[in-house]
């Protein structure tokens, strides 16, 4: 499950537990098979997420997926002349089991284990409802059921003649996350902290 909390309050533990599953990982697996990847010029396919190019709400679980990105490119780069390819998947909101760290329950528990933690001003200044107002937002982001769009992605990038580096994956990756990616940065940072949970601000904030 995702730790699930402010940036400003969120331990190195909180990031590490993330980075462990989605990051390093991978580095390890590549690492592992490289010797046979270059003998038969092989593929390597990882698996990334459109919030490894737009960053918001899950910081630790963004800060993996940026990672798997930038490792990719610097990966795919190094063996360019070596006869192996790299590809990326990036999926958008899916249902999956993943998606059940965005509960209302879940935030506030997750919330609730962070801030017990903590000084009681801090606590004082984000207060109670900010959890609650975070997990009902999340709660009511409409994932995709479509799973065999990231395994259609998968097949294609393992068998296909000529794979795609990048394979953005589903309705929202290729609407409003490549809207976002495209634009500059000062009218990303302006919608997603009018629309998204940034949006939401900590009772110290509040007039």
């Amino acid at each position: 499950m995702l730790p699930i909390g402010p940036c400003a309050v969120l331990s190195k533990n909180d990031y590490l537990e993330s980075l462990d599953v989605n990051f390093f990982s991978v580095v390890e697996i590549n690492r592992q098979f490289m010797p046979l990847l270059l003998k038969s010029n092989g593929r390597i396919v990882n698996m990334s997420s459109m919030v490894g190019k737009i960053a918001a709400v899950f910081a630790p679980y963004a800060v993996s997926k940026c990672a798997v990105e930038s490792y990719s490119d610097c990966l795919r780069r190094e063996l360019y002349h070596q006869g192996v390819t790299v590809h990326v998947i990036e999926p958008g909101g899916f249902a999956t089991n993943l998606t059940k760290s965005t509960t209302k329950a879940y935030v506030q528990q997750e919330y609730n284990r962070i801030m017990n933690n903590l000084p009681e001003n801090t606590r004082d200044y984000y207060g109670t409802e900010y959890s609650e107002k975070v997990g009902g937002k999340l709660e009511r982001y409409k994932y995709s059921k479509d799973l065999y769009k990231v395994v259609d992605a998968y097949v294609h990038a393992l068998t296909a003649k000529y794979p795609k580096i990048r394979y953005m994956v589903g309705t929202d990756a290729n609407t409003i996350f490549r809207f976002l990616y495209m634009c500059p940065d000062w009218i990303s940072d302006y919608i997603i902290a009018k629309k998204g949970v940034e949006s939401i601000r900590p009772r110290g904030l509040q007039k």
